[in-house]
């Protein structure tokens, strides 16, 4: 007999090429601010999800998710939608419907592919209770 080990949704391993999203930023070009998941500096990350605890790059993909998809209707969703910084099931299946929506693989993971294509969450003046909105996220590093 032999046992086969198969890694569940929580143990998802980033590629080696890319450090774990652990964090979110406020980015500031072309006259917005951006609210992304990120790493350090750099909002080119993987945000390899663990469920045991709350990841604040986690609350702002959900924000991001609840934004600029779900209250747009761009993707369908019944029921409330939690900005907690857990990526679990509801989090897991409403970033599949994203990618389904741009047309990329539905993997449930946020990578710089899923990045680089979602709307992202902004605000013009954030400190001053600024305009919030949502514009392409595709010219972020």
């Amino acid at each position: 007999m032999v046992a086969v080990a198969v890694p569940n949704a929580s143990a998802t391993v980033a590629p080696a090429a890319y450090e774990k999203c652990n964090a979110m930023r406020e980015v500031y070009t072309d006259g917005a601010y951006y609210r992304m998941p990120a790493r350090g500096t750099t909002t080119t990350c993987w945000l390899a999800y663990d469920r045991s605890y709350s990841n604040p790059a986690v609350s702002a993909l959900q924000r991001h998710i609840k934004l600029c998809y779900i209250d747009r209707d761009w993707i369908s969703w019944s029921g409330t939608f939690s900005i907690d910084g857990f990526f679990g099931d509801d989090t897991l299946n409403a970033l599949k419907k994203v990618q389904a929506y741009h047309g990329l693989s539905q993997d449930g993971e946020y990578g710089p592919t899923t990045r680089s294509t979602m709307h992202v969450r902004w605000s013009e003046d954030p400190g001053g209770g600024g305009r919030v909105g949502c514009g392409s996220s595709g010219y972020f590093d």
